[in-house]
C-alpha cells in the first residue's frame, strides 16, 4: 500500500518520507563541480512534485528510466514557494509490487453519472453506422469495467470520422478484431495503456490498436502474409481480417509494446 500521496506534501512539509512514485521525466544535469545530479519529475493519481537527487547519483542514473516505478525515502521541502522532494534514496520497483490504481488520475466525478452522460449523447448520433458502432464499444463489458471501476489497464478509445459508412458486418468484424485484440493485450502483454483509433477516408476503414506491453516475441513489422510464412502473429485477428476482405500489419518491440493496424478498403 502507497504511504504518501503528493497530494499530502502540507502535512509532511519537512520530514522524510519514503513512498512510491512513477517517474514522468528524468535528467541528468551538472553541478557547478561538474559532478552529476539527478532532476525528476515524480507522479501519483494526486499530482506531480519535482525532485532532486545530489550525492551518490552514479550508481543509481542506469537502473531506471522515464516511466518507471521507483521506490523512493526523501525530504519533502519548499523552494521558492513550490514543494519539491530531496532524494535520499530509492531503488526501481518489481512489477509484482506495482499498484497501478496509486498512479492513474481519479475523477471526483459520480462515475454513474458520466457514464448515463455518455449514453444519452451516443443516443443523440444521427448517423446509425457510427451509433451502431460505438453502442456496440460501450455495451462491451471490458470498456464499461475499466470505465466504471477504473481498471490498471487505460484504454483511450479514438473514433475520428463522424460519418462512418462501413457495412454492419464489417462493423461487426472490425469489433470482434478490437475485442480479441483487448484480451490478448489483457492476458499476454502486461501493458498499462492501450489505445484504440478508428478512422476512415474515402477509400478505407482503419484500426489501429496500440499497448505499451510487452510486445511480440519477435522485433519489426510485418504483413499476416508473412507472419504466416514464419508462423507467428495473432491467428483469429488474421482470419477476421481476412473476411472482410482486409489488411493486417503488426508492428512489434520487444519490451516496449506493439501495435495492430487492421485496413479494410470501402465500396
Amino acid at each position: 500500500m502507497k504511504e504518501f500521496f503528493i497530494s499530502e506534501c502540507s502535512q509532511q512539509e519537512n520530514k522524510i518520507i519514503t513512498s512510491s512514485f512513477v517517474v514522468a521525466s528524468k535528467q541528468v544535469k551538472a553541478k557547478k563541480n561538474g559532478e552529476p545530479y539527478l532532476a525528476l519529475i515524480l507522479a501519483d493519481r494526486s499530482g506531480q512534485i519535482e525532485a532532486k537527487m545530489w550525492d551518490n547519483v552514479d550508481e543509481f542514473i542506469a537502473i531506471f528510466e522515464q516511466d518507471d516505478f521507483l521506490k523512493v525515502k526523501g525530504l519533502v521541502n519548499k523552494y521558492k514557494n513550490r514543494f519539491q522532494l530531496t532524494i535520499h534514496k530509492l531503488r526501481r520497483m518489481d512489477e509484482g509490487d506495482i499498484d497501478f490504481t496509486d498512479y492513474l488520475p481519479k475523477t471526483t466525478k459520480d462515475i454513474g453519472e458520466l457514464w448515463r452522460t455518455l449514453t444519452e449523447f451516443v443516443a443523440t448520433f444521427q448517423n446509425p453506422h457510427l451509433k451502431s458502432l460505438v453502442e456496440l464499444f460501450m455495451a462491451d463489458s471490458e470498456i464499461a469495467e475499466r470505465y466504471r471501476n477504473e481498471s490498471p489497464l487505460a484504454l483511450d478509445l479514438l473514433i475520428d470520422s463522424v460519418e462512418l459508412q462501413a457495412p454492419d458486418r464489417v462493423c461487426r468484424e472490425i469489433f470482434q478484431i478490437y475485442r480479441e485484440a483487448l484480451n490478448n493485450i489483457k492476458k499476454h502483454a502486461k501493458a498499462s495503456h492501450v489505445v484504440v483509433k478508428l478512422s476512415q477516408d474515402d477509400s478505407r476503414l482503419v484500426l489501429v490498436v496500440d499497448d505499451n506491453g510487452e510486445g511480440f516475441s519477435f522485433a519489426g513489422r510485418f504483413t499476416a502474409d508473412e507472419l504466416d510464412r514464419l508462423r507467428l502473429g495473432p491467428i483469429s485477428i488474421k482470419e477476421r481480417t481476412r473476411t472482410v476482405g482486409g489488411v493486417l500489419t503488426v508492428e512489434s518491440n520487444p519490451g516496449h509494446g506493439a501495435r495492430l493496424t487492421i485496413e479494410v478498403p470501402l465500396g
